[in-house]
């Protein structure tokens, strides 16, 4: 059994049940470089499930930008990037929480990821942007929060109830700090959702692996795990350790042993994720066309789309080579008009990585140096994301730790997610599930430095454990007269945050005020605290006062009419309950009342300006923000409207246009220069369409559809009507002669139905067929090109109605037939009536005259036993 570490109590795992009166989901978001993946916790048999996007795949590209004006998100800006690759953002994580002079930056540009043009924000000191042109400038912040908006309405989509979740847990990398932490807070705020809360992927991943394995640790005792997780836009490796407690505390598992892990350390290599081998066979296949192309290939660095259509080429080609010797790669008309074909093989790729396969493996190798855990000393190597299915990235891993194998219980995709998701039903106040210990850790550490002192003191140290709270005592500067004193807090651990180091400066003031108005200040603390998503607060500052008090207490004697701690009658009193400092202890009957010092300290907040260098966004930004959503979301439900629109009229274009020529009904009914206006219209419309009205309005196309219909619709209708009217009139007149004899044979075949119903059958079949002949006689008279008479949807509806009064009495059943009488009972009942002087039927017999025969006495019939009483009404 572990010790138990209980800062952090998770209750997950199995999602027992729902809290009766809630029905809404919530969502966890894994933002990756490459990738986005979200999972929907909601009630039913597969609580935590992966959403699906709008073409049924589990993971969406993380991409988001502008062609023109119009915003372009997920599989839709996917299916764009090779065409307009300066348009969209790849990387967007690693833009969150960046300031425009950040050396990252440069890292991404020396990689050839393109990008649009990066300025710094223009309502936001010290921020980045992103110029899209005609769509204006966007925040990496504002373009996240379009990410997960995409995100939520994937997830109503899957959702049981319809309805979009409001709440969700982001995953926050390691390596991310205050700022790029708080960068996160803000996009989901922005979008209109409700953070429970970020957590690291190592944490979510660690979750989802040890949330089945209870007895395990249980039984085999503390366990060390290592999480190496590579992926697109880098490589993060945590140790952690799992074990287990006896827990008295969650009622339904009292005494059971509940799992737990601690987050024992983290390493990791912005630098080293797949982008990185994608980036070498770039160039690689760059130089190679640059030759097969000759003089058309001398410029073709400086084509972004080629450049984009080469990167998608090697994307490929890095999959085919996870599981083959080999890969091809063909880009059609790669640059001026021409093909590229090419392949390579997968020794000939690990030769051009070089040190990339060394670099892969010395963030796990440092990470168990540092912790004193041996290779052979792990229980297991879960390996996480696509870059670790490469398979070098395996062999040298594996060297690196011994030759141990390696393992996959985990779902290398999906397992962080899906953690994320654990950690969500946790958070929210929906779920009932099983109890699983968690203390997770902030990698970075802050230092602070007053503002007359060099020296660079620590106030959080790196890989603390989180919720944590700090205070800097500030009394001896205090003492010395001061009014007020300064602070400088620095990020002081291993934490990226590229050039912002600086977390910001605050000024604590007041402090000769406080001293002067009180005698005993004992403490005069600057609070801060980072929270359990490793978020970095500044609470304040305060002084405390401290005072000597004696309590009376009552000792000995009989206490039952007396309250312990009521001050003595002969004591001078300083207040309820507290005695004065020169009063002694008494006697009484009742027992001894003694004083008992005790200190009271009360805390007294102090003024303390300034703030963090890049704090969140201030109530205004955050409106702005939501502002440029809502205006960027009203134009996509426009934009939405004109596609379907657009396509409606499109279709009545082509489909007019093919009946029209085709049709030789419509040219029948067609009046003199019917045909050629509608010709005339059609062209019109269609060269409109794809000429200067290729961008309109959904207004615009409405109203041309709508004068197309004017035009066609009632000539497409008598055309139809001409081969459909006869056709239904003859298939009535079949019907009447199907149902007539049925009518008729009723009154033989089933007595039992009512006259006056029968007659309302025969009369409906009447009246049609004389609506028919009527009709008839009246299209007789007109031409071809005159409109109907009728139509053929009155025929079948007035059909329908005679069929269904018919169909309904003819299915009516016969009444039960009453049970028959046997001569047994029968010649029983006349004895028993003769004995009584009774007839049959139970009444009196009449009475005779002398001589008279005997008169038998008919009973009036009754309705037999089990037979239904019908009542009609018409």
């Amino acid at each position: 059994m572990g010790r138990a570490i209980l800062p952090s109590l998770l209750l997950l795992g199995c999602l027992a049940c729902l809290v009766p009166g809630t029905r809404s989901s919530i969502m966890a978001v894994d933002l990756g470089s490459e990738f986005m993946k979200v999972a929907l916790v909601q009630p039913g048999r597969t609580p935590i499930s992966i959403v699906i996007n709008e073409i049924s795949k589990r993971k969406t590209p993380a991409l988001v930008g502008f062609v023109g004006r119009d915003r372009l998100v997920g599989e839709e800006a996917a299916g764009l990037a090779t065409r307009h690759p300066t348009a969209f953002v790849a990387n967007l994580p690693a833009l969150l929480g960046r300031s425009p002079d950040d050396l990252a930056l440069a890292a991404l540009a020396a990689q050839g990821l393109p990008l649009p043009r990066l300025v710094p924000a223009a309502n936001r000191t010290g921020a980045l942007a992103l110029d899209f042109g005609e769509a204006g400038q966007v925040t990496p912040e504002e373009l996240a929060a379009s990410l997960l908006q995409y995100a939520a309405g994937i997830a109503r989509a899957a959702s049981a109830t319809g309805t979009a979740p409001r709440d969700l847990v982001l995953l926050a990398p390691a390596h991310y700090g205050p700022r790029r932490r708080q960068a996160l807070l803000d996009a989901a705020a922005a979008a209109g959702l409700n953070v429970l809360g970020l957590v690291s992927p190592a944490a979510a991943a660690a979750l989802q692996y040890g949330i089945d394995r209870t007895a395990t640790f249980a039984s085999g005792g503390p366990q060390h795990v290592l999480l190496y997780d590579l992926g697109s836009g880098g490589l993060e490796v945590a140790l952690v350790r799992f074990s287990t407690y006896p827990d008295r505390k969650v009622s339904g598992f009292r005494g059971a042993p509940a799992s737990q892990v601690e987050i024992m350390d983290v390493a990791w290599d912005e630098g080293a994720g797949t982008q990185l081998l994608e980036s070498l066979l770039l160039r690689h296949f760059m130089a190679q066309a640059g030759e097969a192309l000759g003089e058309a290939g001398a410029d073709l660095a400086a084509s972004p789309r080629a450049v984009a259509k080469l990167r998608a080429g090697v994307k490929r080609a890095l999959r085919v080579l996870s599981a083959n010797l080999e890969a091809p790669l063909s880009v059609e008309e790669l640059h001026a008009g021409r093909d590229f074909r090419s392949s390579i093989s997968r020794e000939a790729l690990e030769r051009l990585a070089g040190d990339y396969w060394a670099r892969v493996t010395r963030p796990a190798l440092d990470l168990l140096a540092r912790n004193g855990v041996a290779a052979a000393d792990l229980a297991a190597v879960e390996l996480l994301g696509g870059g670790s299915r490469i398979p070098r990235v395996k062999a040298e891993l594996s060297q690196a730790l011994g030759g141990r194998a390696l393992d996959v219980h985990l779902d290398a995709d999906e397992a962080v997610v899906l953690g994320a998701g654990l950690v969500a039903a946790n958070r929210s106040t929906q779920f009932r599930v099983r109890p699983f210990g968690l203390v997770d850790k902030v990698p970075y550490g802050v230092s602070y430095a007053l503002d007359d002192d060099t020296e660079v003191k620590p106030l959080v140290p790196a890989m603390k454990r989180v919720p944590s709270r700090r205070a800097v005592n500030l009394l001896a500067q205090a003492a010395e007269g001061r009014d007020a004193v300064g602070l400088r807090l620095f990020l002081s651990g291993p934490a990226s945050e590229g050039q912002a180091r600086e977390l910001g400066a605050w000024r604590v003031e007041g402090l000769r005020a406080a001293l002067a108005a009180h005698d005993n200040v004992t403490r005069v603390a600057f609070h801060a605290r980072v929270d359990d998503g490793g978020c970095f607060h500044v609470d304040g500052a305060d002084f405390t006062v401290s005072r000597l008090e004696y309590a009376a207490v009552l000792s000995g004697g009989d206490t039952s009419g007396t309250l312990a701690g009521a001050p003595d009658s002969n004591a001078t009193t300083a207040g309820e309950g507290v005695i004065d400092a020169t009063s002694a202890g008494t006697s009484s009957a009742n027992g001894t009342l003694t004083r008992v010092p005790r200190v009271r300290t009360s805390r007294l907040s102090l003024n303390v300006t300034g703030g963090l260098a890049h704090p969140g966004l201030t109530p205004e930004q955050l409106a702005g923000s939501r502002a440029v959503l809502a205006r960027l979301a009203a134009r996509d439900t426009a934009k939405r409207a004109a596609a379907q629109a657009k396509n409606d009229l499109e279709a009545y274009v082509l489909e007019a246009a093919s009946w029209s020529a085709e049709d030789e009904d419509v040219k029948a009914v067609a009046r003199a220069g019917e045909l050629a206006t509608l010709g005339q219209a059609l062209e019109e419309a269609e060269d409109w369409l794809y000429g200067e009205g290729d961008a309109a309005g959904s207004e615009e196309y409405v109203a041309k559809l709508e004068a197309l219909k004017a035009l066609g619709d009632g000539l497409r209708t008598r055309g139809r009507e001409r081969s459909a009217r006869p056709q239904a009139v003859a298939e009535a007149r079949n019907m009447l002669e199907v149902l007539s004899p049925i009518v008729e044979g009723w009154a033989a075949a089933k007595p039992w139905l009512p006259e006056y119903e029968v007659g309302l059958a025969k009369e409906k079949l009447a009246e049609l067929q004389k609506w028919l002949t009527q009709v008839e006689a009246v299209q007789a008279k007109k031409k071809a090109t005159d409109e109907p008479a009728f139509t053929s949807a009155e025929v079948n509806l007035r059909l329908k109605v005679a069929a269904e009064s018919v169909s309904m009495l003819d299915r009516r059943p016969a009444p039960p037939t009453p049970k028959p009488t046997t001569d047994a009972t029968a010649d029983g009942a006349k004895k028993k009536a003769a004995k009584k002087g009774t007839g049959t039927n139970g009444k009196a017999k009449p009475s005779q005259g002398p001589g008279e025969p005997e008169a038998e006495v008919q009973a009036p019939e009754e309705p037999a036993e089990g037979m239904e009483t019908v009542k009609t009404e018409l």
